[in-house]
Parts: C-alpha cells; sequence; structure tokens
C-alpha cells in the first residue's frame, strides 16, 4: 500500500511539474518577445524582467509548498493507517497468545520437515524441557524413539489428507504415560503446497483412568451379583455342615476323640463362610449386621487362621480390660485377615507380626475426623519391606497393588467396611523398617467378654420352650434347624415357602396354639421369600416375633430387619450356639 502511495504520489508531481513547465517556459517566451516589440528602454526591460524572475520563482515555490504539503498529508494518512494496522496486529497477537498459553491444550505449528515453529507451555511440560529448547527440534529429539516414529508416521498421513483429523495417542512424556486426544491438519500455500501441520493435543488421560475405572466397577458389579447366587448357595451347604457340627458337638465331652477333629471343622467352617463373604462384602456393599464382637476373639482366630503354614510369627499383645465392639463379625474378621495377609507378603523370608490394642477416647475435634466416645484401637506392625511415600498416598485406592498377582482390592475392602462401622483406618511406614496398620473401632465402653465355649453354653434350661416354625426352600438346613431347636427345647415345623408359612402361622393362630418365633429365609427361587411373608404374618399379627435368615448377609434388611417387621436377624451359616443365643436374647427382652 505504501509503494502504491509513493508512486501515486510521484505520477502526480511529473504531470504538474511538466505542465507547470510548459506553461512557464510559454509564458516567459511570450513575455520576453512583447517587451522587446513594446518597451525598448533596457534599463525598463532589466527592470521588468527581475520582477518577471522574481514572480516566477514565488509561483514555483508555492507551486512547491502545495505539492509537498499535499505529498506529506497524503503520507500522514497513510502512517496513520500504518500505525493503527500494526496496533490491531500487535493485539490480535496478543490475544492469540493469551488464548494459545492459557489453555492446557498442547498447541503446536511444525514445517513441513516436522520441525517445531510454535509450541505452547503445555507442549513444554509434556516434553520437560522449555520452548526454546523444542522450536527448530523435531519429534525425534524430544521424545522416546517409538514414540517419535509414530508421531511423524500419523504427521505424514495427516498431510496427506484434504482436512483435519482427529484421532488418540499414547506418549511417553515428562509427567509419565499420557493419553491424548490429538486434532492435525496440513498448511497449505496458495498453489496448495504443503508447507506445515499445525495441531492440537488434550490430555486425557484422567478419562481414559475413569473410564477403565469404570469399566472394572462395572465387571466387579457383575461379579457380584454372581458371587452373591454363589455366596447364598455356598452358605446354605455350609449351613448344613456347621449345624450338623455344633448339633454333634453337644453328644461328646471334651475328653472325646472326635471332639478336637470337630473344633477343628468347625473352625475351618467358619473360615470357608467368611471367604465366600469377602468379595461379597466388597462388591455388593451393604450395612454390617452389628453384634456383641470379642475383639481378642478375632484377632487371635485371624492370626492363627492366617499364618497357619507361614514363616511368620505372630504375637498377640492384648490387655484384658480391652473393650468390646459392636461389629459384623464376618466383615471385621475380614479386615483382619487381609491386613495380617498384607504383612505376611511384605516379609516373605520370615519376621514377626505383632498384634496390640488398647482403648482409646476421642472428643469432639480429632485428626481422624471420628465421632467423639470410646474406640478401641487395634495396630499390626509388621518388620517388613515397607511403603514409600509416594505408594503410601494411594494404599487405600481401589485396584492400586505393588503386587504382580495383586488384585489391589485388599486394603482398599479394610477402608470401606470400617468406615461403614464408623471407625477410622491409618497406616504409617517407611521403606525398609516396617509398616504399621491401625484401625479405630467404635467400642461398647465395657470390658470385653472372655470367649467361652459355645457349646456349653447352651442348655436346654436356658431356652423357654414353645413352638417355632422353620421356613426354608433348603431341605437339609430345615432338618438341622429343627434337630438344635428341638434339642434346645422347642417343638418345631418345617416348611418350604413364604405362602405355607403364612398359611401355618394363621392356623395356628387360628387354633389357640401360636408360634413363639417364625424363622424366615429371606430369598425363595420361585416362590415367597421372608420379606413378604412377613408382612402377611404381620397383618394377621402385629405381635408376631420373626427371625429373618439369609445367605446374603450383606442384604439391607439383614442389617436393618426392625424396618421391615422382623425382631431379630441370623445370617446363614449358623452354629446352634448362635441360634440359640439369638433366642434366649428375644425371649429374654420386652415383647414389642
Amino acid at each position: 500500500m505504501k509503494n502504491q502511495i509513493q508512486e501515486s504520489s510521484r505520477t502526480e508531481i511529473v504531470r504538474i511539474v511538466a505542465i507547470y513547465s510548459l506553461f512557464g517556459g510559454l509564458w516567459i517566451y511570450l513575455s520576453d518577445t512583447i517587451l522587446v516589440l513594446l518597451v525598448r528602454d533596457p534599463a525598463i526591460i532589466t527592470r521588468i524582467s527581475l520582477f518577471k524572475g522574481l514572480l516566477f520563482i514565488a509561483l514555483t515555490a508555492t507551486l512547491l509548498y502545495v505539492l509537498i504539503a499535499r505529498y506529506i498529508r497524503r503520507i500522514g494518512i497513510h502512517l496513520s493507517e500504518r500505525d493503527q494496522a500494526l496496533r490491531n496486529l500487535a493485539q490480535q497477537k496478543a490475544l492469540l497468545d493469551i488464548i494459545i498459553e492459557g489453555t492446557t491444550d498442547a498447541v503446536y505449528v511444525k514445517d513441513a520437515e516436522g520441525r517445531y515453529l510454535l509450541a505452547n507451555s503445555s507442549v513444554a511440560r509434556f516434553v520437560g524441557k522449555p520452548v526454546n529448547e523444542i522450536l527448530g527440534q523435531d519429534d525425534l529429539h524430544l521424545f522416546p524413539p517409538d514414540d517419535a516414529r509414530s508421531i511423524m508416521a500419523k504427521d505424514q498421513w495427516v498431510m496427506a489428507q484434504t482436512g483435519p483429523r482427529t484421532y488418540e495417542e499414547h506418549l511417553s512424556t515428562s509427567e509419565g504415560e499420557r493419553y491424548f486426544l490429538s486434532t492435525k491438519g496440513a498448511m497449505r500455500a496458495e498453489d496448495g503446497e504443503v508447507v506445515g501441520l499445525f495441531g492440537i493435543a488434550r490430555d486425557i488421560t484422567g478419562l481414559k483412568e475413569q473410564e477403565n475405572a469404570k469399566l472394572k466397577i462395572d465387571k466387579l458389579e457383575s461379579l457380584g451379583v454372581l458371587a452373591g447366587g454363589i455366596a447364598h448357595d455356598f452358605n446354605n451347604i455350609l449351613a448344613g455342615i456347621m449345624g450338623n457340627i455344633s448339633y454333634a458337638q453337644m453328644f461328646i465331652d471334651a475328653g472325646h476323640k472326635a471332639a478336637k477333629p470337630l473344633v477343628e471343622a468347625e473352625i475351618a467352617s467358619v473360615r470357608a463362610r467368611n471367604l465366600s463373604l469377602q468379595l461379597l462384602t466388597f462388591a455388593k456393599g451393604g450395612e454390617p449386621v452389628k453384634k456383641l464382637v470379642s475383639v481378642r476373639q478375632l484377632v487371635q482366630e485371624s492370626v492363627s487362621l492366617v499364618l497357619r503354614g507361614s514363616n511368620v510369627k505372630g504375637v498377640v499383645d492384648m490387655a484384658d480390660a480391652v473393650h468390646a465392639i459392636e461389629a459384623d463379625e464376618g466383615q471385621i474378621s475380614q479386615v483382619f485377615h487381609n491386613i495380617v495377609l498384607n504383612a505376611i507378603q511384605a516379609m516373605p523370608q520370615g519376621g514377626v507380626l505383632t498384634v496390640v490394642a488398647h482403648n482409646v477416647r476421642f472428643s469432639s475435634t480429632n485428626a481422624l475426623m471420628l465421632q467423639p466416645g470410646a474406640y478401641v484401637k487395634i495396630s499390626f506392625i509388621d518388620q517388613g519391606c515397607g511403603i514409600s511415600d509416594a505408594d503410601l498416598k494411594k494404599i487405600f485406592d481401589p485396584y492400586f497393588t505393588t503386587k504382580p498377582t495383586g488384585t489391589g482390592l485388599g486394603l482398599a475392602s479394610v477402608y470401606s467396611i470400617v468406615n461403614r462401622h464408623g471407625g477410622a483406618t491409618e497406616v504409617s511406614s517407611a521403606v525398609g523398617n516396617g509398616t504399621t496398620v491401625s484401625v479405630y473401632l467404635p467400642s461398647t465402653g465395657e470390658s470385653d467378654p472372655h470367649p467361652q465355649d459355645d457349646t456349653a453354653n447352651q442348655s436346654v434350661g436356658q431356652h423357654a420352650g414353645g413352638s417355632i416354625l422353620v421356613m426354608d426352600d433348603e431341605e437339609i438346613i430345615r432338618t438341622v434347624a429343627a434337630e438344635m431347636l428341638e434339642y434346645l427345647g422347642y417343638r418345631v415345623t418345617t416348611c418350604g415357602s413364604g405362602s405355607e408359612a403364612v398359611a401355618l402361622y394363621e392356623a395356628a393362630r387360628t387354633s389357640g396354639s401360636p408360634y413363639s418365633t417364625v424363622i424366615m429365609d429371606l430369598t425363595i427361587p420361585g416362590g415367597m421369600g421372608g420379606k413378604e411373608a412377613a408382612e402377611q404374618i404381620l397383618a394377621i399379627d402385629p405381635q408376631a416375633c420373626l427371625i429373618v435368615s439369609s445367605g446374603y448377609s450383606n442384604d439391607p434388611i439383614m442389617s436393618d430387619y426392625r424396618r421391615y417387621g422382623f425382631s431379630g436377624a441370623v445370617s446363614k451359616p449358623y452354629t446352634m450356639a448362635e441360634l440359640g443365643r439369638m433366642l434366649s436374647s428375644l425371649f429374654n427382652q420386652p415383647r414389642k
């Protein structure tokens, strides 16, 4: 534009000067001729010529002034427009810089040979070098060879396309393995020649991790549904085994040769029950079914069972003054089991696992953000390899594991279960100096009762007797439950579905011989279950004493049974002692 203005001004000046010169020359010639013809006095001619020359000079100067002023004015307009254009350009560049640097996306431009011409701070962060060290370099100097070759191949493919292309990339960056959603497009000259490439890459690693986590959760939920069905059937089988074992123990004394094998069989059955609940508890959740639990007994059983056959020695140091807790025995056993198992894996060459427990009390302000009150602190102290600070921040994350064959569910389930009990979990560790896992659980504030032999606890005299209806779809459970209850002094009727239970209950009440209690299976495949049957029985008799029983121990009805009209809950499989304690507690409390 400047050249155009200058050329136009020069042309105009030349034209004006040429015209002025022509008329000026003609005027001088004519005026001189006229003076010679009209004036004969040389002095006068000289004076007139001098005046004429001065006039010509004045006219010429005026003309030059006008031309110069006009030229300067036109140049000034041009300079003003150019300055405004430069200011606009600077503003646009500043705005573009703000946009490019303000985005978390990686924005870059490469030439046709793949060298970086532009890169923002996000590119620098991912590459791990300042921008000035990136510009002029190609990908071979910035990324690992395999990644660089992959990037360059994609660039060549994009530059051969007619428009931008979007695809996912997996790259090794200064921040580790990252996933990017990249959009690239070729830059072309007016003749269509490719002169470079622009690109925008968005880090979608977090989204990919969320997708993977959701996929794992979906798989786990599917597994949980499957595990629930298996656990239910497995627990029904175990109910027959454990019930018969505990019933058989009634007929032999402690010195009998079969006494110890029966105890071992019962312990193994309990371990099998807890194993069947382990995945189910974490996969499907559910509120704990709480009862009075001896911390000492649970710790000793877990340490004894898990350490058996390992090269780790267990030391349990627990005072008699340690309080009892209200907890789900199966879930807390799982917590201790997982912690002890982690300790074994941390000490492959062997060592000592020490378990200590003592009572603590928290005020309304505490670092663990627990509700004020009494708690029991159980600490598991190993001599293992320890945990790094980086890993220590992630140990409770689902699926995080440092073990090649680990699932990452152990401590995650510990955290989940303890939280559901209103407690807290903390871990302290140092690489090479072992790990301490401490669990805080709300206590009753009363001393932990010494565990007693379950078999000895139950006798006919402890039970008020009466008539009991047992409803369960499994014949083996009906049979063993009837035998145990009859031994305890009850009259027993059994049935296989909820509809039968409702009919039997109504008939017994009409005959004047109502049932003292109804033990009802929660789930009856293809028939009326305990929940529906309970509603109908309570409609007949609002004072009915109902006990819900299920192999789905984490079902919400089991943990909040009173809300559904039940007086108690007992998880399958159960022993004779557990069933007896449930009945004793119901008959020794005021009726609702």
